[in-house]
């Protein structure tokens, strides 16, 4: 019986021991997760604030109950608040729950100093979200005018938190910064000047931002629109300009076409001036092609047969022929069509001379210059 009792003792007292490894854990949380890829960019006076669509809980289950996303704030933050805080370890026999207690204690001091640090600027409800969504990415566009009436202007920090209809709430997101600077002033003076094949666009210098202080331009973009267009698309450059000219090569003759420009300032490609004054042009076609370099005349008894080196060109409508008869004038005997490199001419008399020349003809009738002369006489058959 003794041996029995001591048996059942030492068996309560393994199962006690095994089954104790520290505090209970507790449940996942059922807040919304963390935005973790905020971004803010500057895009002239205006800072685009852009995240992912929040889409799940903490524990994993999909947000669909979301009440508000708030965007917050701060100006000059310090470097401690905008580092990203030190993720915890896994919960293990080597990482205690406490541990644990202790870095989610450390999280809510740091978002208590971001958030008391900070002034929340919007409320994006959840009736608005589906039009402030972009792409799957949330975009909030905060204006920067008050900011950079500042001189200097401060920095920035933005933050945003997730909110469920039971008043949940995400932790603050990462903190996104963002060093506004004023925009450059708007170029001046644009000119569009056609060119064959091309329109060249200058415009002067800028050498000032919109306050009239000294600053280095970092490039320039071109914008070109339809005349019947109401909006600018993508600027032509998809990278800026370092000089104030740019030979456009895509505009089509027969087209009327406004450019404007905009400067940025080094080191800020997003932060573009305000637009300058439009230039509009009709881009006419009155560039000729170029001239037929070889023209062979072959004489035979009755007929001249003529050959010429084709001309290269994209618009190229044909060919036409001139021909004189000894010292007469040139008279026009022949169109031709651009694919044509050859003409018999029977209209020919032995002993007489014939002089020829062709020019090429381009879509809009403009003419090149003459072909070098060749002259043929017809001869008897013997």
């Amino acid at each position: 019986m003794r041996r029995r009792a001591a048996a059942l003792l030492a068996g309560l007292f393994v199962a006690a021991a095994c089954g104790k490894k520290g505090d209970p854990l507790p449940p996942l949380s059922a807040r919304p997760a963390r935005t973790t890829d905020l971004a803010a960019e500057q895009t002239s006076e205006t800072a685009e604030v852009s995240f992912t669509f929040p889409s799940q809980r903490v524990d994993g289950e999909p947000l669909r109950d979301i009440d508000r996303i708030e965007i917050y704030r701060m100006e000059n933050p310090s470097p401690g608040l905008t580092a990203s805080p030190t993720a915890g370890g896994a919960r293990s026999d080597r990482a205690p729950i406490s541990g644990e207690r202790r870095r989610a204690e450390a999280a809510r001091r740091r978002e208590r100093a971001i958030l008391d640090s900070s002034r929340r600027i919007a409320t994006i409800g959840s009736d608005l979200l589906p039009s402030a969504t972009r792409g799957g990415r949330i975009v909030y566009r905060d204006s920067l005018s008050g900011i950079l009436a500042s001189t200097p202007a401060p920095s920035l920090g933005y933050g945003v938190v997730t909110v469920r209809r039971n008043g949940e709430r995400s932790e603050i997101s990462n903190i996104a910064t963002l060093s506004p600077v004023l925009p450059p002033a708007a170029p001046e003076g644009v000119i569009a000047e056609p060119d064959e094949g091309r329109i060249c666009v200058r415009w002067q210098p800028v050498t000032a931002n919109a306050a009239g202080a000294p600053l280095e331009i970092g490039g320039y973009f071109v914008y070109r629109r339809g005349l019947a267009d109401e909006e600018y698309a993508r600027p032509l450059n998809a990278d800026p300009v370092s000089a104030p000219e740019y030979a456009d090569g895509s505009a089509a003759y027969g087209s009327t076409y406004v450019y404007t420009v905009t400067a940025i300032p080094k080191g800020h490609a997003g932060t573009e001036s305000a637009p300058a004054i439009q230039f509009g042009l009709d881009y006419a076609d009155v560039y000729p092609p170029l001239a037929v370099t070889r023209l062979d005349a072959l004489p035979e008894p009755t007929v001249v047969r003529l050959s010429w080196a084709p001309v290269d060109a994209s618009d190229l409508a044909g060919y036409v022929l001139f021909r004189a008869e000894d010292a007469g004038p040139l008279v026009r005997i022949a169109d031709l069509p651009s694919t044509a490199v050859t003409y018999e001419d029977r209209r020919v008399a032995t002993g007489r001379a014939y002089r020829y020349v062709v020019r090429a003809v381009d879509r809009a009738g403009n003419t090149s210059a003459p072909s070098p002369e060749s002259t043929a006489r017809p001869y008897r058959e013997e």
